[in-house]
């Protein structure tokens, strides 16, 4: 009889702990309200930027513009744990996302203090859709000794002009974000393509490829710049050589390519998440606005 007993009440205390278990997982959901497969990083009650972008959504403002871009900073160009928490600060602080994100963007690939960042900022114009204001702020403030890179942007004219020499608007385009990196200008760039050097021997000097020199005669074939500079995002994110990455550019892969499609993954990734905590909604109505990263996309 005693032991019948004991067995019953070690069964009760063991539903009694397994019950309490329960609840108290039940209304830890209920409290968070944060399904378990959501990224850390994207946990609106923990992230402030995203605390405010949901406070603001509430309030009625539009905001999934914003949501989109903060999105794309985190999830596709992956920011250190202190580029992150200095462009949440800004964020919080009331600066606009978009803006933000298109100055990180074309501030990581150059030699500048992540502060000039916030001095960027003053040049946004009311419209951000503005072509390259982000560069004129930048050259603006080389002019005032702020910037440590000089900065130019060619004049329609200089433009015009390439072309007629058979220098196309991609190979001009594909120069300024060569030239960003401050070892050449676009003017040098452009100069060196036109006496004969291929894409890559101008790109080795500016990147530090260090090939092998069968690697680098094989390189000297790649005939698309943006390749190169793909192969180069391409490496810094997967921890790699560049020299590696071109050697697939090389036997018929393309960087662009993988580049576009971890970008399209990531997106989608992000979208999920903040879903899931309605905090993405794309049946919000948008800012009117281009192709969303089309300007800055750099990198």
């Amino acid at each position: 009889m005693k032991k019948r007993r004991s067995n019953l009440i070690a069964v009760i205390i063991i539903s009694t702990i397994l019950l309490t278990t329960i609840c108290a997982f039940a209304i830890s959901e209920i409290v968070n309200n944060v399904p378990t497969d959501v990224p850390a990083e994207f946990v609106v009650k923990n992230n402030g930027a995203l605390k405010k972008l949901e406070k603001s959504k509430k309030k009625g403002e539009a905001v999934q513009n914003q949501v989109e871009y903060y999105a794309y900073f985190v999830s596709v160009l992956q920011p250190s744990k202190e580029e992150k928490n200095y462009i949440d600060g800004l964020i919080e602080a009331g600066c606009d996302v978009e803006a933000l994100v298109k100055i990180f963007d074309f501030w990581r690939y150059t030699v500048e203090d992540i502060g000039i960042i916030e001095k960027v900022y003053e040049y946004k114009p009311y419209d951000l859709s503005v072509s390259y204001w982000v560069d004129e702020a930048f050259i603006d403030l080389h002019k005032k000794g702020e910037a440590v890179t000089e900065y130019g942007n060619l004049s329609v004219e200089q433009v015009k002009a390439y072309i007629a020499e058979g220098i196309d608007s991609e190979e001009i385009c594909a120069a300024d974000k060569m030239s960003r990196k401050g070892i050449k200008s676009t003017e040098t760039i452009l100069s060196e393509k036109k006496t004969g050097n291929s894409w890559y021997d101008i790109a080795d000097e500016i990147y530090g490829i260090e090939p092998s020199k069968n690697d680098a005669m094989e390189f000297s074939d790649i005939k698309d710049p943006n390749e190169i500079i793909e192969s180069v995002k391409l490496a810094k994110r997967a921890n790699r050589p560049v020299k590696d990455v071109l050697r697939e550019v090389v036997n018929g892969e393309s960087s662009a390519k993988k580049n576009y499609d971890f970008k399209t993954e990531k997106t989608n990734e992000a979208k999920v998440s903040l879903k899931k905590q309605k905090l993405w909604d794309e049946s919000a109505k948008k800012e009117k606005k281009k192709a969303v990263f089309g300007e800055e996309d750099l990198f």
